[in-house]
């Protein structure tokens, strides 16, 4: 996956996205976000967000009391369900024995499209959700969600809220995006940049492109001006004959 993969940043601490946080981002907002659907992107761009926002080592403080995911893709693998593997048909939710097994949210048909997820390629994803995805990774986009570290459907949001009567609601999209207490207070924001080096990477290659066409010259010119005073000592020894 060529792409131009930015870098997650808080404070300090930068996370550098690899091609496989990128893809198991697709496959998330893919599995998190209702096909067919107005404003399907702007859904998928808020949970990017969240997970961003909770991804940061504040953010995981704030919801696990210390650092558990050292990987973009870690962290979504466990919070997003539909691509959780311990939600799949031998996970340990669903397989025989499990908490859910035998459930609405173990059925079949819900565990054949968490298989076929799980599975698919980059280009097989939604075409409107890579977009997405790609400028997220990019660092093109705003969060639409600030300090959410949270999102659910909105009933499952509903049931958080009252567990937790510290937590907001920051926005309702099709998905419900939750601040904590904790995340609400936070005195900066995270953001993704852009790659740095790009540039500098490209300026370095047409550096060192002048400098062997420089050096060329150079040995070019070092091989005709030899060649001239060889044919000048011939020649001066022509006319003391």
């Amino acid at each position: 996956m060529a792409v131009k993969r930015g870098a997650i940043v808080h404070g300090d601490w930068r996370y550098q996205l690899t091609d496989e946080d990128l893809l198991w981002a697709g496959r998330m907002v893919q599995g998190e976000t209702l096909p067919g659907r107005a404003r399907r992107g702007e859904d998928a761009l808020a949970v990017l967000w969240t997970m961003t926002s909770l991804f940061t080592p504040a953010g995981q403080r704030a919801k696990y009391g210390r650092l558990r995911f050292g990987t973009f893709t870690d962290l979504i693998r466990a919070y997003s369900q539909p691509i959780n593997p311990r939600w799949l048909r031998d996970g340990f939710f669903c397989r025989p024995g499990g908490r859910h097994h035998g459930t609405d949210a173990c059925a079949p048909e819900r565990l054949d499209g968490r298989e076929r997820l799980q599975r698919m390629a980059w280009s097989e994803l939604d075409a409107e959700l890579r977009a997405v995805v790609l400028r997220w990774a990019a660092g093109q986009t705003t969060n639409p969600a600030p300090r959410a570290i949270e999102f659910a459907a909105p009933y499952v949001a509903r049931a958080f809220l009252e567990r937790h009567p510290d937590a907001r609601r920051v926005t309702t999209i099709h998905n419900q995006f939750i601040a904590t207490a904790r995340s609400w207070g936070w005195a900066t924001l995270p953001s993704v940049v852009a790659r740095e080096g790009a540039a500098a990477a490209r300026g370095s290659a047409a550096g060192i492109a002048l400098f062997g066409v420089a050096a060329f010259g150079g040995l070019l010119g070092w091989g005709l001006s030899r060649r001239r005073s060889a044919e000048q000592r011939v020649r001066s020894r022509r006319r003391r004959r």
